[in-house]
């Protein structure tokens, strides 16, 4: 029984207000004070942090076919975190077109959603944990407090499926052209061959169903990781448990410096996966729907600004820039400074903003993979300027 949600409807279960690009733990932990009164949800701590902060996982649903869904394993990535809260308003409203969609899967499924498995992490907006360890590369020896207690909870629950939320960088593509990839997707590998079994079949062709709710809001933005093999991985663990694993990567669209597409299709992907879970017709695996995805490339940057002229030297060059996000712990905000990563013919790369023109009169001030601090005359009274980073126009 398919039960179709109006893409236009999300705004109806959006959190506008839980926006957060530096989402700690405590903005967390305020937003959940809302959900924890809901007899539809039921909040259990599994483990805590290097740092004791509580992990937590919330449960929705009753029924037989187990899902686990996590974010937030890397502290500086929350886009998925805010969709799986948006995820938990529409299984807790009531008296919509969607009450007998809500229905199935709390009667078909048990849900069980880990909103921040990295606190520490995300208390600092960094990739790995207290420790310094990154969590996605601990699934075999579980040096960490908290992927030892992900891992009691996964095989004491033995889920049926996994769905593994991640963020990525800004320069990955769809393919080697101009769309960023806004959800790239990943089947991870079981073992060092890529064999596609049929745990990896199932994830394979699961994905394939959710590549086209991204192709039909926002065509030619979908990527696919390549499976080379990391035995470390969480994705590859749950393969070898005989789980299949959807891996969601959050990247970047034009003009959206808070991933709200990617967290809207985020929200989109969970409910196109839980209409092919009810259907479940996984007896013909669509392996080469998954495969026909473009691979990611790395075609983007976040500034090119294009046939530039070095005064010294003569040279028309174009200039590349990226961006990083800085947690400022005295301000508690995030602070995003260009750093300059490429010089030379860059007309196979693609910028979500570019420029054009413009004159460097001093060549010491273009210092590769360091804050841009430097200025660009692009005309009489006219100029773009860095300093420590900040673009100053």
């Amino acid at each position: 029984m398919t039960h179709s949600f109006n893409p236009s409807d999300y705004a109806t279960y959006k959190q506008a207000a839980f926006s957060h690009r530096w989402l700690r733990y405590e903005h967390l932990q305020e937003k959940l004070i809302s959900f924890r009164g809901k007899e539809e949800l039921g909040f259990y701590e599994f483990g805590q942090s290097e740092e004791g902060r509580k992990l937590e996982r919330i449960e929705f649903g009753t029924g037989p076919l187990k899902i686990m869904l996590w974010s937030q394993m890397h502290g500086n990535e929350p886009t998925a975190t805010m969709a799986l809260i948006d995820l938990l308003q529409f299984l807790t409203s009531k008296g919509d077109l969607y009450d007998n969609f809500r229905k199935q899967i709390a009667t078909n499924f048990t849900l069980q959603v880990i909103p921040m498995l990295n606190p520490d992490g995300a208390e600092r907006f960094t990739r790995r944990n207290a420790l310094q360890i990154d969590m996605n590369r601990d699934a075999l020896r579980q040096q960490t407090l908290e992927i030892k207690a992900f891992v009691e909870l996964f095989n004491s629950y033995k889920p049926h499926w996994a769905f593994n939320l991640h963020d990525q960088r800004n320069f990955f593509s769809a393919g080697n052209s101009k769309n960023t990839a806004t959800i790239s997707f990943l089947a991870a590998s079981s073992e060092v061959s890529r064999k596609i079994n049929p745990v990896r079949a199932k994830s394979m062709s699961l994905i394939s169903t959710l590549a086209e709710v991204v192709e039909e809001l926002h065509p030619g933005h979908c990527g696919r990781y390549t499976d080379e093999y990391y035995p470390r991985a969480l994705g590859e663990f749950c393969h070898r448990q005989e789980v299949p694993c959807v891996l969601v990567e959050s990247g970047a669209y034009p003009n959206d410096a808070n991933r709200d597409t990617a967290r809207k299709l985020n929200f989109l992907i969970f409910l196109r996966a839980f209409e092919e879970l009810l259907k479940g017709d996984f007896e013909e695996y669509n392996t080469d729907a998954y495969h026909s995805i473009p691979e990611n490339g790395k075609s983007i940057l976040d500034l090119i600004i294009r046939n530039c002229i070095l005064e010294e030297s003569g040279s028309t060059v174009d200039l590349g820039f990226m961006t990083e996000e800085v947690a400022n712990d005295k301000t508690k905000n995030l602070e995003r400074r260009y750093r300059l990563t490429d010089i030379g013919d860059l007309s196979f790369q693609y910028g979500m903003m570019e420029k054009e023109g413009g004159r460097v009169e001093k060549a010491e001030e273009l210092q590769l993979e360091k804050l841009a601090q430097l200025q660009i005359q692009v005309s009489e009274g006219v100029k773009i300027q860095f300093s420590k980073g900040v673009l100053v126009e």
